[in-house]
């Protein structure tokens, strides 16, 4: 019974770690790059299919629904899927479903506005992966 209770902790606290630990890594990641505070951003270069939610955010909890959509338009998705959680509803093919939502629409939003620099669709060109290939291309001689 105490082993099935402890087993039921550490599942249970195991997603808070990995966000704290994600936390902590895009905190240094930001001090060491000096960019983005997202770990995907200031990797390679391009933002996150998440990009632009926490400004979404932002914008609605200021009444400005328009500015909502334009950072992220699938803002509403997570908290449907903590709805859809509580009331446990929330299944494998509703996941798999909005995980390919948000992957269209980040396909659609690196077409559409990456290539016009839209906030907060911005190329870092400091990030890792960019930062090592400038630096392959100078050594090869390209």
């Amino acid at each position: 019974m105490i082993s099935a209770l402890k087993q039921l902790d550490r599942k249970r606290f195991l997603p808070i770690f990995v966000f704290g630990v994600v936390g902590l890594l895009s905190i240094a990641v930001n001090l060491l790059f000096q960019g983005s505070i997202c770990i995907f951003t200031n990797v390679f270069g391009i933002p996150s299919p998440a990009c632009g939610m926490t400004r979404a955010y932002m914008s609605l909890f200021q009444g400005d629904i328009g500015a909502a959509l334009i950072y992220h338009p699938l803002f509403i998705m997570p908290i449907l899927m903590c709805i859809l959680a509580a009331y446990k509803k929330l299944s494998q093919p509703i996941i798999i479903l909005f995980i390919i939502l948000l992957l269209a629409v980040w396909i659609l939003r690196l077409i559409f506005m990456l290539p016009d620099q839209i906030e907060p669709m911005v190329y870092n060109p400091d990030a890792l992966i960019p930062t090592l290939l400038t630096i392959v291309k100078q050594w090869i001689g390209l």
